[in-house]
């Protein structure tokens, strides 16, 4: 389910969010977790603790337009990753390289947990995003099965169960 995230830090935002886990959860769904622009850190890290004490997994979360450290450390915690390329995001190039750096760091992990989003909010967009990223990634010595993983498989495992 998604998008769903906490935009304001208050008790009626608290409120909503926990009835969209729940629903969730009563559906068997996925949840996608956006987090506000402002205070990004924090409240990520606010709602990946209230997740965990709300029972989810951090398997069936998808956390998507983090960063760097953030992304490191959200998958560390078991939760999936999406890498926002274009406006709304990093430039292809910049997440070609940060994807290399994640897998680097996390080998056992980062592979099968990140995805790729062109990042689309309201306003412009880089609709060839994501096909940018993938050339930086092969020219950077990404291999074909990690292209694949972040373009496709990934995201076909957490939404369909596909192998």
């Amino acid at each position: 389910m998604g998008e769903v995230g906490v935009w304001e830090d208050t008790r009626a935002h608290w409120s909503l969010f926990e009835r969209q886990v729940a629903l969730a959860a009563a559906h068997a769904l996925p949840l996608v977790l956006t987090p506000p622009r402002h205070r990004p850190i924090n409240m990520t890290n606010r709602a990946m603790a209230r997740l965990e004490q709300l029972g989810v997994h951090p398997e069936r979360v998808l956390l998507v337009g983090l960063e760097g450290e953030r992304a490191e450390v959200a998958l560390s915690e078991g939760f999936r990753v999406a890498l926002a390329v274009g406006p709304y995001g990093q430039p292809p190039r910049e997440v070609a390289a940060l994807v290399l750096e994640l897998v680097a760091r996390a080998p056992d992990r980062a592979p099968a947990a990140l995805m790729l989003t062109a990042g689309v909010r309201a306003g412009a967009a880089d609709i060839l995003g994501v096909p940018k990223t993938l050339r930086h990634l092969g020219e950077l010595g990404a291999d074909e099965a990690l292209r694949r993983a972040v373009c496709h498989d990934n995201a076909a495992r957490f939404y369909h169960g596909e192998r």
